[in-house]
């Protein structure tokens, strides 16, 4: 009785068909696995109400197949304006895609024109087709905005916890003047020469004539004869025919009162 059962449980597994422990037949073809990941911005993009700036993202294949359809969306973000795709083609949309081979990485960018004070963070997402990508949740990359005009991030700023940074505009350099009492002191450290023993030249500086520097510069022991004054040549000229008129007035005055002249 037992081997009659045990034949029967033989027969009966060797005419059902072969099932996977997954559920699927065996022999099935398994659907290929491409691991596209975007690596993140984490940058902070300074922009003034009507500037346009490119939302460009890095998008990795790691493999092991490669993705012959990888799918980008027009950046999401109230207070933008969407231009155009750079390195993307358009499909329409709002769309355009890309492949993107196993190993390889492709730079993929969005232009946007900034059109608000207060605009929301803008973010450019993918999606893979044709394969399974199983680590979908990073195929997206945020951008961090912040407005001239309103002074204010779409994140906090690095190492605070405020959005706000400074617009103050760069003031003009203020000179200080500096009193008699702050300014340095020349000390110089030259090591004084002996006297010479001839005459120095006489070189004039541009403040001061040519003539008093050279003047100045000769030892009086040295210096010519001075001038002759237009007073003591008038007295070396005049004295003589003065003296010789008052001589031969004297002789004629003692001639007229009989006083014989004197005889030296």
């Amino acid at each position: 009785m037992g081997l009659r059962i045990l034949t029967a449980m033989v027969v009966l597994l060797v005419s059902t068909p072969a099932v996977a422990f997954a559920g699927s037949p065996v022999g099935a073809t398994e659907t290929p696995k491409a691991n596209v990941y975007a690596i993140p911005d984490g940058t902070y993009h300074y922009l003034h109400v009507g500037d346009t700036f490119t939302a460009m993202v890095s998008v990795r294949n790691k493999g092991p197949a490669d993705a012959p359809r990888v799918l980008f969306t027009e950046p999401g973000g109230n207070g933008f304006t969407f231009v155009g795709w750079i390195n993307c083609e358009p499909v329409g949309g709002g769309q355009c895609e890309t492949a993107l081979a196993s190993g390889a990485t492709r730079r993929v960018g969005a232009r946007l024109k900034l059109t608000s004070r207060t605009p929301l963070e803008p973010a450019l997402g993918f999606s893979v087709e044709g394969v399974i990508d199983p680590g979908f949740v990073d195929n997206h990359v945020d951008f961090i905005i912040c407005v001239y005009e309103s002074g204010i991030c779409t994140r906090d700023l690095p190492g605070s916890a405020s959005n706000r940074f400074p617009t103050a505009k760069p003031t003009r350099p203020t000179v200080t003047k500096t009193t008699p009492a702050q300014r340095p002191t020349v000390v110089s450290t030259a090591t004084p020469s002996p006297r010479s023993t001839h005459t120095p030249t006489a070189s004039a500086s541009p403040s001061v004539p040519p003539s008093s520097a050279a003047a100045s510069m000769v030892p009086a022991a040295t210096r010519g004869p001075a001038r002759t004054s237009w007073a003591t040549l008038v007295g070396a000229v005049a004295i003589p025919p003065v003296l010789l008129l008052a001589g031969a007035l004297g002789w004629w005055l003692r001639r007229r009162r009989g006083t014989p002249p004197r005889h030296t």
